[in-house]
C-alpha cells in the first residue's frame, strides 16, 4: 500500500533504537567506541543529516549525495544531506530541513518528520550528528548546490537489505591503510560514518521488508 513505510517508520522510530552496537557493526576498525559522556568533553560540533526516504514506480528510495572535492577530511565522500547547527535553527530536525534544501533543493515544506536515529560521533571533524528520517510523499525535482554536492545518489531501499552489497575495503586515509566495512553499491563506495548510520536505518526498516516478502 502507498506510503505504508510512512506508517511503520513513525511507530517504530518510537520505539528503543538499534543505537551504537549495531552501528559499530560498519565502523572503520580504529574508531573508538566512546560514551556520551567523553564525547561532551570534546566540546563537539552539533550537526543533524536528513535521511529523505520517498516512494517511486520502481519502490522506495534515500537520498546520498557525494562531496566535491575540497581540502577537508571528509573530501569525495558519500553522506546525506546535512550540517551544523546554525544559531537560528530551532532544533536539530530544523538543521536537518534546511541543509536538506540547500543542499538537494528538496523544499523543506514538502519534508515530514518522522523521527530519528541514534546520534553519531564523528571523530575526525568532532561532529556529534543527529540522524533525522524524512518523508515526501513524492519525489521533488533535484537542485544540487555545486559547492556542497557533486553528484545526487537515489538509492533503493531494497539494495540497502541485500546483503551482496556489503563488504570490506581496504582504504588509505593520510598515510594510513586500513581495511573497513562498507557497502558497495555497484562502484559507489559508502563506509564510515554514513554507513554506520545507514546500517542503523537498514535494521530498523528490515522487518517492514520482510513481512511483506512471506
Amino acid at each position: 500500500m502507498l506510503h505504508s513505510l510512512r506508517a511503520f517508520l513513525i511507530n517504530r522510530l518510537e520505539a528503543p533504537l538499534p543505537g551504537l552496537d549495531v552501528q559499530m557493526e560498519m565502523s572503520p576498525p580504529h574508531r573508538g567506541r566512546p560514551d556520551r559522556n567523553w564525547v561532551m568533553e570534546q566540546n563537539p560540533r552539533f550537526a543533524a543529516v536528513g535521511i529523505v526516504v520517498y516512494p517511486t514506480a520502481e519502490g522506495y528510495k534515500l537520498v546520498l549525495t557525494k562531496r566535491p572535492s575540497y581540502p577537508g577530511v571528509h573530501s569525495d565522500q558519500i553522506s546525506f544531506p546535512g550540517g551544523q547547527v546554525e544559531a537560528s535553527d530551532i532544533h536539530r530536525a530544523h538543521t536537518a530541513l534546511r541543509e536538506t534544501e540547500e543542499e538537494i533543493g528538496w523544499p523543506a515544506p514538502e519534508l515530514e518528520i518522522l523521527g530519528y536515529l541514534s546520534e553519531l560521533y564523528i571523530p575526525p571533524s568532532n561532529f556529534l550528528v543527529q540522524p533525522v528520517v524524512l518523508y515526501s510523499t513524492q519525489i521533488h525535482p533535484f537542485q544540487p548546490d555545486p559547492l556542497e554536492v557533486a553528484a545526487i545518489i537515489e538509492l533503493p531501499l531494497v539494495q540497502l537489505l541485500d546483503e551482496k552489497y556489503k563488504s570490506t575495503k581496504s582504504l588509505e586515509v593520510k598515510g594510513f591503510i586500513f581495511e573497513t566495512p562498507c557497502y558497495l553499491f555497484n562502484d559507489l563506495l559508502v563506509w564510515g560514518a554514513t554507513a554506520m548510520m545507514l546500517h542503523e536505518f537498514e535494521i530498523i526498516i528490515a522487518p517492514y521488508f520482510e513481512s511483506r516478502n512471506r
